[in-house]
């Protein structure tokens, strides 16, 4: 019997032993749970604030590359706006430019010497070769300016050509290229008109003339256009 005591009182220990063992162990458990929750929770904080601090940065940048964006696309509106302003003023300058070379064009072609080419003089009396008679009696009447040097070559062509020639210096002064004659001189009359018409703007005819009149043509100073306004 004491024997059976004895045995319970030493397994009674054991188990006080043991009991004690789980407590200490128990508690070591729940403290280190409880520095690891604590550890766990600082870090975590450490990361959101880490985190919440990039996505600032983020953003930061983000607006900052919006700004810049949005001031290169206002600068190339501006750039581009200038450009088309630029073309416009560009434009009416090359359209004044033009204008008034035109203008100049037609001045200094008013006031150039008018003449005839040389192979221009020698197809007008190759033309009217067939029709030329010493009979036919022309006159050349030129006035005062650019135009006698045409006149002399008329006057020359004519002349090489078979007619009987003279040349007149007018008394006013002529516009142009006139041309007219007397009813018996009609075929000479027509030939002339057509080999001087294809080189010499001939302005019309100065009408039919008395009988025995000789041919009569005048040339005179081109007349000027209107010139550009702009």
């Amino acid at each position: 019997m004491s024997g059976k005591i004895g045995d319970l009182e030493s397994s009674l220990a054991l188990l006080d032993t043991l009991i004690q063992v789980f407590a200490v162990l128990v508690a070591i458990g729940i403290v280190g749970e409880v520095g690891f929750g604590v550890r766990h929770w600082i870090l975590n904080r450490r990361l959101q604030g880490l985190v919440h601090f990039e996505d600032q940065k983020r953003q930061a940048e983000i607006a900052r590359l919006n700004k810049e964006a949005g001031d290169a696309r206002q600068a190339a509106g501006a750039a581009i706006e200038r450009a088309a302003v630029a073309e416009e003023r560009a434009a009416i300058a090359n359209q004044k430019a033009e204008a008034e070379h035109i203008a100049r064009v037609k001045l200094a072609s008013a006031i150039a010497p008018r003449s005839l080419a040389i192979s221009q003089t020698r197809e007008i009396v190759d033309e009217l070769r067939p029709v030329a008679n010493a009979d036919i009696h022309i006159t050349v009447e030129i006035s005062r300016g650019n135009s006698g040097s045409l006149g002399i070559q008329i006057y020359n062509a004519l002349k090489e050509a078979g007619f009987s020639v003279q040349l007149q210096e007018a008394s006013r002064v002529l516009y142009e290229t006139s041309i007219g004659g007397p009813l018996e001189s009609i075929n000479a009359l027509n030939a002339i008109s057509a080999a001087l018409g294809k080189r010499v703007p001939i302005m019309g005819l100065i009408g039919i003339l008395p009988p025995n009149s000789p041919i009569r043509i005048a040339v005179g100073e081109r007349l000027m256009g209107e010139l550009s306004k702009n």
